[in-house]
C-alpha cells in the first residue's frame, strides 16, 4: 500500500514538474534581480566579471534549495501549511471537520456505510485513506490530489525561499527594494499556505463526497 501511494505520487509531481520549474525560475531571475541589477548599474561591470568575481554561489544557492525542497518529507511540507507539529496531514480532521463544512457530504450515509464516524486524527486520517483508495483512478479526485501536491510542494519552495534567500540578498544586494522583495517572500509563503490548505479541503472533501453518494 505504501509503495502504491509514493508511486502514485511521484507520477502526479511528474506531472506538476513544468510549474514547479517556472516558479522556480520566477524566484531565480528575482532574486538575481535583487543582488546584481543596482550593483550593475552603478558601477558598470559586465554581467559575466560579476557573476565570475561576486555571483557564483547566488546562482548555486537556488538548485541547493531546490535539492533541499526534495529532502522534505510529505509530514513535515504538511505541518509548513498546516503549523501543527503532529497529525498536520488534512486527512486527520476528514471527518471532524472538512465533512461538515462540504454540503455534498452526506455524514448520515457515511455513518451507514462505515458506523460511527473517527474521532482521534490518526484514526480519520487512516479510514479518509481506506476511502481514498476506492476512488483514486477518478478523475476528479486524481486531479485534486494533483492540485493538492503542487500547492505543497511550491508552498515548501516558497519556505526555503523565505528561510535562505534573505540572507544574501541583505548583506550583498544594494537594490533599493530589497526589503519589498523581502517582504514578497513573505507574502508568497502565506499565500501559498492558504493555496495549499484550500487544495487539501478539496481533495478530501472531494473524496468524501464521492464515499456517501455510492
Amino acid at each position: 500500500m505504501a509503495k502504491n501511494k509514493i508511486k502514485s505520487e511521484k507520477t502526479l509531481k511528474e506531472k506538476n514538474s513544468t510549474q514547479q520549474w517556472v516558479f522556480f525560475g520566477i524566484n531565480l531571475i528575482a532574486f538575481l534581480v535583487m543582488v546584481f541589477a543596482f550593483s550593475i548599474s552603478e558601477n558598470g561591470k559586465d554581467f559575466k566579471e560579476m557573476l565570475m568575481n561576486k555571483g557564483i554561489w547566488f546562482i548555486v544557492s537556488p538548485v541547493i534549495l531546490f535539492i533541499l525542497n526534495g529532502l522534505v518529507s510529505a509530514d513535515q511540507k504538511a505541518m509548513l501549511i498546516y503549523w501543527k507539529r503532529k497529525y498536520s496531514l488534512p486527512g486527520c480532521r476528514a471527518f471532524t471537520h472538512y465533512a461538515k463544512t462540504d454540503p455534498r457530504i452526506n455524514t448520515d450515509r457515511l455513518k451507514e456505510m462505515h458506523g460511527d464516524l473517527p474521532i482521534l486524527p490518526e484514526e480519520q486520517n487512516s479510514k479518509w485513506y481506506a476511502i481514498y483508495r476506492t476512488f483514486k483512478t477518478d478523475s476528479i479526485v486524481d486531479k485534486s490530489h494533483q492540485d493538492f501536491l503542487l500547492a505543497r510542494d511550491l508552498c515548501a519552495s516558497s519556505f526555503l525561499f523565505l528561510l535562505i534567500l534573505p540572507i544574501p540578498v541583505l548583506v550583498f544586494s544594494q537594490h533599493p527594494l530589497k526589503y519589498a522583495y523581502l517582504l514578497l517572500l513573505a507574502l508568497q509563503y502565506l499565500l501559498l499556505v492558504i493555496t495549499a490548505r484550500n487544495y487539501g479541503a478539496r481533495f478530501v472533501c472531494n473524496v468524501l463526497s464521492l464515499e456517501s453518494v455510492k
